[in-house]
């Protein structure tokens, strides 16, 4: 069976921070959370980038902590995963739907 992953983005924003924008691009790896880059952006047009990687553990285990505290964690990612699946199978039976109408025609 492939291995899948879905990506998806969750952007934090704060309309009184200096910074307005706090971006983490994550992946729902088999229904499991990980977070890949986050990206801060500044009022003043200026973006900041780093891989979650090149942190030290307590710095990647800080940012899977915001995120939990905002509702976004390992459940959130099964939801993800599950609903992309889901769509997924949909999308491939809708196209196999679409083969069997041309070829009949």
């Amino acid at each position: 069976m492939e291995e899948q992953e879905d990506y998806f983005s969750v952007t934090i924003s704060k309309r009184s921070a200096a910074n307005s924008d706090l971006s983490f691009e994550c992946c729902a790896n088999r229904g499991f959370l990980e977070i890949d880059q986050i990206t801060l952006k500044g009022k003043d047009g200026a973006v900041h980038m780093v891989k979650l990687h090149e942190l030290e553990e307590e710095g990647q285990e800080a940012f899977y902590d915001y995120l939990e505290d905002r509702g976004v964690d390992n459940e959130f990612a099964r939801t993800v995963f599950l609903a992309l699946d889901y769509y997924d199978q949909m999308e491939f039976r809708q196209w196999v739907r679409g083969i069997r109408d041309f070829v009949s025609a």
